[in-house]
């Protein structure tokens, strides 16, 4: 009865994940299989001593004795993978994406449970959110005035970087960018939805003359590679790059000195502030530019409504992806094929060479404006609600405390007040137009007037109140400004 037991212990304990050693050289690496990430993590054996602890307070298992042996048994029976076993298993799935709530497979064309012969060591804990939407997200307005025409590039970009696999489209991708918050910025943002784990931040010059052991560390089960500034960057062996985006072997050594042949599957994406320095060699055909454009309306983007669509965004990259990969193309606009052939021209011709200027920006479409003002009236919509949650008898509200029920930065409330009709701020505090002083208001102070030998403070022109609520009552606004020039201001 107590054998029984102890196998129905052991048994139960598995369930919640197993073990299995990888090897390598002499060198043996516990992992355990995280059935609610889905992902095998290393553990150690006084974590397993510990798991088995925990499991002999459950009621069912309070008499159970002897028990010290279980660890050591878990882990003689634990199986052995070679590194080079771990990556065939690995490669027999890769086309399957890991996000928290399982694993998108790219042949099925849609998600699946986790499963441990998935052979996952990183993915990404957010859901993937296959909720279809009527209106766009955040992030795809984001995108559009971020990147205008090249959006729709971007996006498939971003879907190829879950794609473990270069055979689809050979594509080294440069962001070109004078701003550079705007490049940080959205670097930054790339390794939050790739999971930073499965990213790595290093130039061209570097991968071209990284050791076989740094590129295992740099490459090995990462979904990109990039780096956010790369200007006037000369030394640059495109001969790796050539392999690395070429879906070809390399050979890389692992930590205990293991020779190791794997092909790369991280996707190259740099910045620059110019069209780069580099002899494109043999990459003519494979380097890809795309203009970043500054955006006048930044604040009025929500960032943690952005992350907040991680998984949602990630769904739609996925099905652009899917979508070029059935028309074997990315979609390549006319101005990134001009940016590239600058580029080539300014290599060939060094002597005839301007420095290398970006296009000059497009007009904003009829549909982009749609967008924009739409997104605007949103704005404004959240900040009235937010006004009247705060302050149902409309008293005046701090900017901090607006800005913690909108889940926006301070400065983008100030932003958001000044475009509006409805609102006013006056030393951090935000009041509703109907009801704000009019010394609130032009932010005077009604002095005497010295040289006309008056002694007593004048009364403030009282008709400049029925003035501008006349205005409101037919929902114009007025600015006080204009009587600004019959008061010293404070």
């Amino acid at each position: 009865m107590e054998l029984e037991l102890k196998q129905e212990f052991i048994k139960e304990l598995l369930a919640t994940g197993g073990y299995i050693h990888v090897k390598d050289g002499h060198e043996l690496q516990l992992y355990r299989y995280d059935i609610n990430k889905g992902l095998w993590e290393p553990a150690t054996k006084y974590e397993l001593k510990r798991q088995v602890n925990t499991f002999k307070t459950l009621d069912r298992y309070e008499n159970l004795e002897g028990i010290s042996w279980i660890p050591d048994d878990i882990l003689d029976t634990a199986p052995i993978y070679t590194i080079e076993e771990v990556r065939r298993k690995s490669e027999r799935h890769k086309p399957k994406a890991h996000f928290g709530n399982g694993t998108f497979d790219f042949i099925q064309k849609q998600r699946s449970p986790h499963d441990q012969e998935n052979f996952f060591f990183g993915g990404r804990s957010y859901n993937l959110d296959e909720i279809p939407r009527d209106e766009p997200l955040q992030t795809e307005l984001w995108f559009k005035d971020l990147f205008k025409e090249q959006s729709t590039f971007m996006m498939e970009l971003i879907g190829y970087c879950f794609f473990r696999s270069y055979v689809s489209f050979k594509v080294i991708v440069i962001l070109l960018a004078t701003n550079d918050k705007g490049k940080s910025l959205f670097f930054n943002w790339l390794s939050g939805i790739l999971g930073q784990e499965n990213v790595s931040v290093v130039t061209p010059a570097m991968l071209s003359k990284a050791t076989p052991k740094e590129l295992y560390t740099l490459l090995h089960g990462k979904d990109a590679v990039y780096y956010p500034d790369i200007t006037g960057i000369k030394d640059v062996d495109t001969g790796t790059l050539n392999v690395l985006s070429g879906d070809d072997i390399i050979t890389t050594q692992t930590p205990a000195g293991t020779l190791y042949n794997f092909r790369n599957t991280a996707k190259l994406i740099f910045g620059s502030n110019e069209l780069p320095a580099f002899n494109p060699g043999s990459l003519k055909e494979r380097v890809q530019f795309v203009e970043m454009n500054d955006i006048p309306n930044f604040d009025d983007y929500s960032f943690k409504e952005i992350i907040g669509e991680y998984g949602a965004f990630a769904f739609k990259c996925i099905q652009a992806f899917l979508k070029a990969r059935k028309q074997h193309s990315m979609t390549v606009t006319t101005q990134m094929n001009s940016l590239r052939l600058q580029w080539l021209e300014n290599i060939e011709h060094p002597e005839t060479k301007d420095k290398p200027a970006l296009p000059k920006r497009k007009t904003v479409s009829k549909e982009m404006n749609k967008l924009n003002q739409k997104r605007r009236e949103k704005a404004q919509e959240q900040l009235r609600k937010a006004f009247e949650e705060l302050s149902p008898d409309n008293e005046p509200v701090k900017v901090s405390q607006l800005a913690k029920v909108c889940q926006v930065a301070n400065k983008t409330i100030y932003a958001r007040i000044k475009v509006s009709r409805d609102f006013t701020v006056s030393d951090g505090l935000i009041y509703k137009n109907n009801n704000i002083s009019l010394q609130d208001r032009s932010r005077c102070c009604v002095r005497s007037l010295g040289k006309l030998k008056f002694g007593e403070r004048v009364v403030p022109f009282t008709g400049v109140e029925t003035f501008r609520q006349a205005f409101l009552v037919h929902s114009q606004g007025i600015y006080m400004d204009i009587f600004n020039a019959f008061f010293d201001h404070g």
